[in-house]
């Protein structure tokens, strides 16, 4: 079923509260469950910077780290890229398990797949390539501790997060982090208006939702009142403020 909400003369936060609202009856009524409300917000820069994907599922935490300029210039070519980003898991992979993780970002289109294991200092095949100075700031961006691995793929923006996305899904499964019994909705706002397609600006979503700011210099950076509702990874619905003003529809 889809529910569709029209109201006039309301802020982003009378939509949210409406919808929060909603969830709640729905959930207790049906599954005699109470929900604790208001649910988190996040932008959608936060979830793209930890979590690569704009429906993150936050029943387990492993957030990626941006490692991008701690590993440019190490003498790696493999890390001169666009973004190079970093993935902690909590164990120990053997060599096979590595190549078949591998295998598994291949099908999001990452080239490969660089690990490092944590004992005194990182250890891996690509750990003759950094400098003592260049792990330690590693080991102290990630957080990373003994016994654990960090994974990283240096690719575009898009690869990188869409392929580390994935493998942070695929991970909290195999290593049995993600509690079924958890309930953890989440909004996220700030999506941007335009994405670059080759040579031009389009919108990301639809031409009609109400920009936050009116600097519209660098078309990327503007974002707009749009909201979607995610839970456990799941995008459960959203909508947008939509643009009532002539002038600001012009601009867009």
């Amino acid at each position: 079923y889809q529910l569709d909400i029209e109201m006039s003369f309301v802020e982003q936060d009378d939509i949210i509260k409406l919808s929060e609202g909603l969830i709640k009856h729905v959930y207790e009524k049906v599954n005699g469950v109470k929900l604790k409300t208001p649910f988190r917000k996040m932008t959608y820069c936060d979830a793209m910077s930890n979590y690569g994907i704009d429906r993150p599922d936050l029943r387990f935490d492993m957030k990626l780290t941006d490692v991008t300029e701690t590993v440019k210039g190490s003498g790696f070519k493999v890390f001169e890229a666009e973004c190079v980003k970093a993935l902690v898991a909590p164990r120990e992979f053997s060599r096979k398990e590595c190549d078949k993780l591998t295998d598994f970002v291949k099908l999001y289109e990452a080239k490969g797949l660089v690990y490092l294991r944590m004992d005194k200092t990182l250890e891996g095949p690509v750990a003759k390539f950094l400098s003592d100075d260049v792990k330690k700031v590693l080991i102290k961006q990630t957080k990373i501790k003994k016994g654990e691995t960090l994974f990283i793929i240096a690719d575009n923006n898009n690869i990188c997060n869409d392929a580390l996305a994935h493998l942070r899904l695929q991970l909290g499964k195999e290593l049995e982090l993600i509690d079924e019994t958890k309930l953890e909705f989440v909004w996220i706002t700030e999506f941007p208006l335009f994405e670059k397609d080759e040579d031009r600006w389009k919108p990301m979503h639809h031409i009609f939702s109400m920009p936050i700011s009116m600097d519209f210099s660098n078309p990327g950076l503007v974002t707009g009142y749009l909201h979607d509702l995610v839970l456990n990874g799941t995008e459960l619905g959203g909508g947008s403020i939509r643009i009532h003003k002539k002038d600001i529809q012009e601009k867009v």
